[in-house]
């Protein structure tokens, strides 16, 4: 499972994702929900280890959440 150390840096993890793909630190909404995300598919990766591919679920969520903001369009178009 994930250790506690990991976890309790999510908000940060994420505000540094959000830094380096939009360059704008993401609003109270979108940290809210990143982190509901990430809770999500860490319970999910723990009571799925096989999904996990070996890695820490925490490390795994993290690397989903980054796929879904590299594809996003804010990231993907220029406005």
């Amino acid at each position: 499972p994930s250790t506690p150390a990991a976890i309790g840096r999510m908000p940060e993890r994420v505000a540094r994702a959000w830094e380096l793909a939009y360059s704008r630190p993401p609003s109270e909404v979108e940290l809210k929900s990143a982190l509901d995300f990430l809770a999500g598919q860490i319970r999910y990766l723990a009571a799925n280890p096989t999904s996990a591919a070996g890695r820490e679920p925490a490390t795994f969520a993290m690397a989903n959440l980054c796929q879904a903001l590299i594809n996003s369009n804010e990231f993907l178009y220029v406005e």
